[in-house]
C-alpha cells in the first residue's frame, strides 16, 4: 500500500511493509547520511524495552485491547515445557511479568484520570493512525504512525523514566530524541493530506510510581523541526542520486575542551548532570 492517505485501521506489520521514509528512518541523518543509510539497510530489531513501551502505549491508548494482546507470565525464566504450554494457551498474546503488567495498568489509570490527558484520550479520536504522503519539496514518499489523532490535534504518547515535573529533563529527552522533527513530520503529513495544520501535543506518562502525567504542546520548536526534516529529505534525494552517503565530517575539526564551570557543567551522562 503506497497510495497517499490516512489509514486508521492499518495493521502495524502492513505499515512497516510500506516502502517510504518515516521520522525514525530520517532522524539518523541529523548525525550523518552514512548512519542514516546504514540503519535504513540494517533495521534495528525490537528490544525488551521497546516491547514494554508498546505495552504501556496499548494500555493507555487502547485499554479494551490490552488484555486481548497481553498476558501475565508468573514464572521466572522463559523456557521449558511449562512456558511452552503457557505460550500455546495464550497464542497471539505477548507475555509480560506481573510487575510489567501492573505498571501498564497503573499508567493507564493515571493517564485516564488526569484532567487534561483524559480529555484527549477519552474524547472522539483514532489511535495508531497510519499516514502516507508525498513530500511536496523532495517528492519522496513518506509515512508516519500517529499515536492518537483528534480533530485538529496530534497526540504523541511518551512513557518516560524521568520525572515529568522536571521540565529540564524533558527538554533534554525531547532534544536528544528529536521529538520536534518527528512531530513536525506528522504535522507536515496531515497538512499535506488534509490542507489543515494540526496542533501537536506530547503526553508524558512516568513509567515508575506515582506515574505522574503531563501534557505539553509543541509549537515553536516545530519550526526548526520542520527545517531539519526537509533538510535531511533533500540530502536523501542527493545521496540517492550520487550513491554517496557521507559521514559526519570530512574535514579536520579541532577538538576543544570545555572550560570548567561553563558548558561542561550542563552535560548529561545517563540520568545525572555533571
Amino acid at each position: 500500500m503506497t497510495a497517499p492517505g490516512i489509514y486508521p485501521d492499518l495493521d502495524f506489520d502492513e505499515y512497516l511493509a510500506i516502502d517510504a521514509w518515516n521520522p525514525s528512518s530520517v532522524v539518523p541523518g541529523l548525525v550523518s547520511m552514512k548512519k542514516l543509510h546504514y540503519l535504513k539497510t540494517h533495521p534495528k530489531q525490537s528490544t525488551t524495552t521497546m516491547d514494554f513501551g508498546s505495552a504501556i502505549h496499548c494500555a493507555v491508548l487502547e485499554p479494551d485491547q490490552f488484555p486481548l494482546r497481553y498476558c501475565v507470565w508468573p514464572g521466572g525464566r522463559r523456557f521449558g515445557h511449562i512456558y511452552d504450554a503457557f505460550c500455546e494457551a495464550n497464542e497471539g498474546k505477548t507475555s509480560l511479568t506481573e510487575d510489567q503488567y501492573q505498571t501498564c495498568l497503573d499508567a493507564r489509570d493515571s493517564a485516564r484520570s488526569h484532567v487534561l490527558a483524559s480529555a484527549h484520550l477519552c474524547g472522539p479520536g483514532q489511535n495508531e493512525v497510519s499516514i502516507v504522503w508525498e513530500d511536496r519539496h523532495s517528492g519522496l514518499l513518506c509515512k508516519g504512525r500517529i499515536d492518537r489523532l483528534l480533530p485538529g490535534i496530534i497526540i504523541d504518547l511518551k512513557t518516560t523514566g524521568k520525572e515529568v515535573a522536571n521540565e529540564r529533563a524533558l527538554r533534554y529527552v525531547a532534544s536528544d530524541l528529536h521529538y520536534d522533527v518527528r512531530l513536525a513530520a506528522y504535522q507536515d503529513g496531515i497538512s499535506t493530506l488534509t490542507g489543515a495544520i494540526p496542533d501537536c501535543k506530547l503526553l508524558f506518562v512516568e513509567q515508575k510510581p506515582p506515574h505522574d502525567v503531563r501534557v505539553m504542546p509543541m509549537e515553536h520548536s516545530l519550526v526548526q523541526g520542520y527545517d531539519d526534516w526537509q533538510r535531511v529529505l533533500g540530502q536523501i534525494v542527493e545521496c540517492t542520486r550520487t550513491g554517496i552517503w557521507p559521514g559526519c565530517s570530512d574535514t579536520e575539526d579541532e577538538l576543544k575542551v570545555w572550560e570548567t564551570g561553563t558548558e561542561y557543567s550542563n552535560v548529561m551522562i545517563g540520568d545525572e548532570a555533571i
